[in-house]
C-alpha cells in the first residue's frame, strides 16, 4: 500500500485543468459587500472557448477571459445598456469592475474566490447548482 487515497470526482464536461468551466456561478459576496437584498442574481459562466458571459443582475455581458493554473485574466467587458434601478445598477457596475479586476482565482467545490493582483478578494462566488434533467 502506498497509503495514497483515491478520489473520485465527478465533473460534467469540464476539463480538470480549468475547475471554472462547466459550472454557472453566480455572486455571493463583492468585496466585503453582500449582494442588495431582493436584486435579480449576478452570474458568470467561463466556456472553454475563452469567453465568459452573464448577468449584472440588470445587463447581460460578455468577454473573453485567459485563465492558467490559477492565474486568470478578463479582457474588456461589453455591457448592455439597460437601466434598471440605481442601487443594482450601481452593484452591477462594482461587479463587472471586480470581475475585470481578476487576477488569481480559487475554485473548490461549489466555492469561487477571485482575488486582484495585490491579493485583496474582489468577489466570492457559488455554483448554481443545475436541475438533473
Amino acid at each position: 500500500g502506498t497509503g495514497r487515497s483515491q478520489r473520485t470526482l465527478y465533473v460534467v464536461s469540464a476539463p480538470p485543468s480549468n475547475p471554472l468551466v462547466g459550472v454557472d456561478w453566480a455572486v455571493a459576496a463583492i468585496g466585503n459587500s453582500l449582494p442588495v437584498p431582493g436584486s435579480p442574481p449576478m452570474t458568470a459562466t467561463f466556456r472553454a472557448d475563452g469567453s465568459v458571459v452573464g448577468s449584472g443582475g440588470c445587463n447581460s455581458y460578455r468577454a473573453a477571459y485567459q485563465q492558467n493554473g490559477d492565474l486568470i485574466t478578463i479582457s474588456p467587458i461589453s455591457v448592455g445598456q439597460q437601466a434598471c434601478a440605481p442601487d443594482v445598477m450601481a452593484q452591477e457596475q462594482a461587479f463587472l469592475s471586480a470581475l475585470q479586476s481578476a487576477a488569481t482565482f480559487q475554485a473548490s467545490g461549489s466555492q469561487l474566490t477571485i482575488r486582484d493582483s495585490a491579493g485583496g478578494v474582489v468577489l466570492n462566488m457559488v455554483a448554481l447548482v443545475a436541475t438533473p434533467l
